[in-house]
C-alpha cells in the first residue's frame, strides 16, 4: 500500500469536511481512508489538540489512537463524557494506563485548584507524552509514574504494542525477545503512599488485562479509602492472558461494596450490569460505584 503524506492543514480540512458531512451517502468511504494511519499520515508528529470537551492535548496524528482523538474529539466518547461529568471540584482523581493522557488531562480541567491527578502509565513514549500533558498549573497537582500497576513489585515486560496503536501494549512475566522492554512493576498502594496521596475519589483503570492485579495491588486504599467510581476496562480476551474471569474481577469489587454498570457499545450512558442478560461482547467499560 503506497503510504500518503499530507501536511497538517490539509488533515485539518478533512476532519472539518467529515464532521460537516458525517451524513452524507459515501462519508463512511473518506472516513476509513483518513483513518488509516498506514495509508495516510500527517506530516508532523506531535501536535496540540482541542478535545470535544475543551482542554488542549498533545498527540502523535499517526498513532491510532491519536489519529482518532484528533477526528473524533474524544477517545471512548461516551465513557470519556460522563468521566468528565463526574468529576468535582478538589477530587484525586487517579488514572491508570493513562496512555498519554486524554483522562488525565479531562481530570485536571473539572478538579480545579485544591484537585490532584496521578497519572500511570509503564510505556515509555506514551509517558513522555503524557509528561507534556501533565505540567504543573492551574493549582492542580499532577503527578506521574513511569510503572506497570501490579500486585506485587517486581519487573515485568512490556510487549511494543500494536503498529498502528501504542495503546495496546500489555505486560507479562517473561521476555519473549527482545522487543519486549523491562519495566518496573509497582503495587498502586505503595506508589500513592510514596506520593503521600491519602485519598483517592475516582479511578480509570484500562490496561489491557492487568485491571485485576492492578486492583488487588491497591486494595488498602479500596478498603479503607474507598474511591467512589471506578472506570475499569474488562476485555475477556484479555482477562484470559492474565488468568482470571471478568466474574471474579467484578465479584472482588462487589465484596467491597461496589455496585456494578456497563458502558454498552453505541449507548450514552451506563446501564445495570446483569451477567444473565447482558451480551459482554458489547461491553465497551465497566464502572463500579460505592
Amino acid at each position: 500500500m503506497k503510504r500518503i503524506l499530507l501536511p497538517l492543514i490539509a488533515h485539518r480540512f478533512l476532519r472539518l469536511l467529515l464532521r460537516v458531512g458525517i451524513n452524507v451517502p459515501g462519508a463512511w468511504r473518506l472516513r476509513r481512508i483518513v483513518m488509516d494511519v498506514k495509508r495516510l499520515r500527517v506530516s508532523r508528529d506531535l501536535i496540540n489538540s482541542k478535545l470535544l470537551l475543551g482542554p488542549k492535548l498533545w498527540l502523535d496524528p499517526n498513532d491510532g489512537m491519536g489519529r482518532r482523538i484528533f477526528y473524533d474529539g474524544l477517545w471512548e466518547p461516551a465513557v470519556a463524557k460522563h468521566f468528565h461529568r463526574n468529576l468535582r471540584p478538589g477530587d484525586h482523581v487517579l488514572d491508570v494506563g493513562a496512555n498519554i493522557g486524554q483522562y488525565t488531562v479531562l481530570a485536571r480541567s473539572r478538579v480545579g485548584p485544591g484537585g490532584r491527578v496521578i497519572s500511570v502509565e509503564a510505556d515509555r513514549e506514551s509517558a513522555r507524552v503524557l509528561r507534556m500533558n501533565a505540567e504543573p498549573g492551574d493549582l492542580v497537582q499532577m503527578d506521574v509514574a513511569e510503572v506497570a500497576a501490579w500486585d506485587s513489585n517486581k519487573t515485568l515486560y512490556l510487549s511494543p504494542g500494536d503498529a498502528e496503536s501504542r495503546g495496546v501494549a500489555f505486560v507479562q512475566d517473561t521476555q519473549p525477545d527482545s522487543s519486549f522492554s523491562a519495566v518496573p512493576a509497582r503495587r498502586l498502594d505503595d506508589v500513592l503512599r510514596e506520593l503521600d496521596c491519602e485519598n483517592v475519589d475516582v479511578v480509570k483503570l484500562d490496561i489491557e488485562g492487568a485491571e485485576f492485579a492492578a486492583l488487588r495491588g491497591m486494595g488498602r486504599f479500596l478498603e479503607q479509602h474507598g474511591p467512589r467510581s471506578v472506570y475499569c476496562e474488562v476485555e475477556e480476551e484479555w482477562t484470559i492472558r492474565f488468568g482470571y474471569k471478568p466474574a471474579d474481577l467484578i465479584s472482588y469489587l462487589e465484596r467491597l461494596g461496589y455496585k456494578t454498570f456497563v458502558f454498552i457499545r453505541r449507548e450514552a450512558d451506563p446501564v445495570t450490569y446483569n451477567s444473565s442478560t447482558t451480551d459482554f461482547s458489547q461491553i465497551k467499560m465497566f464502572l463500579f460505584v460505592l
